[in-house]
């Protein structure tokens, strides 16, 4: 079975994506059997299946905790509904669990990027913060970091506020099918 991204109103690309034979899809609800392990690559969720912009040229790790599912599926819903009708190069740049907390990293197309001038003068450098000629607000970049903030808090709290130190791979849960409300069309 493949699945694509059918939304004509933006333009987007990427390749279609096939599910893995782990997946198993209902009317309402979607199951992937990760095993054991809380850790699986968010690329094999619907939402990238959806957004498959946002998993594009990706070769840092894009790991998430099974159990962050939902908060960041939530959250890739609302990166996209922010975005509106241009991608702004949006694209994930890691996903990683650090210490039993999301650590989720973006990047935006180069011309949405701050610059730096540094200018010497005889007291030492002067460094400035330039914001991008597209934002000069830096409005985007704050959307987006506001609704990624939302989307570890819910993480977190979706793992009981998992204490410093304590892994992905912890904790007491052992069922190995993890669901969530999805669809992957």
């Amino acid at each position: 079975m493949k699945a694509t991204h059918h939304n004509t109103s933006r333009a987007r690309s990427g390749p279609a994506l096939s599910l893995p034979k782990k997946v198993r899809q209902s009317a309402a609800v979607i199951e992937i059997d990760v095993g054991k392990n809380r850790i699986m690559d968010a690329r094999f969720l619907c939402v990238a299946i959806n957004y498959p912009y946002m998993f594009e040229n990706s070769l840092a790790t894009m790991n998430i905790d099974r159990r962050w599912a939902p908060a960041f599926t939530l959250t890739c819903m609302e990166i996209d509904a922010a975005l509106g009708n241009s991608t702004h190069g949006f694209r994930w740049r890691l996903l990683a669990d650090d210490d039993g907390f999301p650590l989720w990293a973006y990047t935006l197309a180069a011309e949405y990027n701050q610059k730096v001038a540094i200018t010497w003068t005889p007291n030492g450098p002067d460094v400035e913060i330039l914001n991008p000629a597209n934002d000069p607000h830096d409005r985007l970049r704050e959307t987006i970091g506001t609704i990624i903030g939302r989307g570890v808090e819910r993480a977190i709290a979706a793992t009981g506020g998992a204490e410093q130190g304590e892994t992905a791979n912890g904790g007491a849960a052992n069922d190995s099918v993890f669901s969530y409300p999805g669809d992957c069309k």
